[in-house]
């Protein structure tokens, strides 16, 4: 176990609970805001597999980290940090949650979960999010957990399955 909070607990992806994983990270919904596409299942493997070996920390590496719920043991989404190469002192930040436990205040425990191990166990400065500027409810998360929104970059991304280009709202939290 990485790290626990009242609701949850934050470990490593586990090819265990594949099916979990597929069961939100094959929903167009979930994927919509999130820049990848609906996983199949020997990608899901296979995304799983490579991230078994990175370290949290590891500069310039996303490290998907599973969510797993304290009564049911179940995964129930992943978040995600990644140490900036440029400066390992800024963190990344993102998360995707299964929409059966969505609204219902576990975005906010896991980023504050994760945050703390971080601020705990790494030299952290500030954390950073970037969001899909039509997705509200992860704006919202954001700002509600502290984050300043720093900027909007124009048409930053290209959405394939809607053909048009998408802005990206930048938020930051400073330690």
């Amino acid at each position: 176990m990485i790290a626990e909070g009242s609701s949850l607990y934050l470990d490593k992806l586990s090819l265990n609970h594949l099916d979990s994983f597929l069961e939100y990270r094959q929903n167009p919904d979930v994927c919509k805001y999130q820049g990848y596409d609906p996983f199949t299942k020997h990608e899901a493997i296979d995304f799983i597999e490579k991230q078994l070996p990175i370290a949290i920390g590891t500069r310039g590496k996303w490290t998907q980290i599973g969510i797993y719920s304290n009564d049911t043991k179940q995964l129930i989404g992943d978040c995600v940090s990644n140490f900036q190469q440029a400066e390992p002192k800024n963190v990344e930040l993102g998360i995707s949650i299964n929409p059966t436990y969505q609204n219902k205040g576990l975005a906010s425990e896991t980023i504050t979960t994760l945050s703390n191990y971080l601020i705990t166990n790494f030299d952290v400065h500030k954390f950073i999010a970037r969001v899909d500027a039509r997705n509200e409810v992860c704006s919202h998360l954001f700002t509600k957990l502290g984050f300043e929104k720093e900027g909007v970059l124009k048409e930053d991304f290209y959405d394939k399955n809607e053909n048009i280009w998408v802005d990206l709202l930048m938020y930051g939290k400073i330690l």
